[in-house]
């Protein structure tokens, strides 16, 4: 759950946020031989749908950076299908499929302050 509110953290805020979301969406096509010819195509159905997106997390911000990538990796590791919802509009359930972590700066004890995790997201068929 994404979310942007007042009072938490150094700087009087709480936010969890993405940026950089980008949804992917493809056909499938069965390619037919012609003699003397290029091959014809044949719509065979849809891929499965997928979303990448950034998600920078940040103590300043009233967010344990560590505690939520350890969240999304427990996702990820379990295979767990999530109600995607952008906008108020549900999108459908998706898995996550990758995570990428950058940590942007580590205090001298080894605690992350601020770091951007990578997320890939795949369409979970509903049926």
């Amino acid at each position: 759950m994404f979310e942007v509110s007042g009072g938490e953290g150094p700087l009087g805020v709480r936010a969890f946020t993405f940026h950089d979301l980008k949804r992917q969406r493809a056909a499938k096509y069965a390619a037919h031989e012609v003699f003397g010819g290029k091959p014809l195509l044949e719509f065979t159905g849809l891929e499965s749908g997928s979303f990448t997106l950034q998600i920078r997390l940040d103590a300043a911000l009233g967010v344990d950076p560590a505690e939520k990538i350890d969240q999304i990796a427990g996702m990820l590791e379990a295979g767990q299908e999530i109600p995607l919802v952008l906008g108020g509009s549900p999108q459908g359930l998706y898995v996550i499929e990758s995570v990428s972590e950058a940590w942007n700066v580590v205090e001298s004890k080894g605690k992350i302050v601020s770091a951007t995790v990578g997320v890939q997201l795949k369409e979970y068929p509903d049926g």
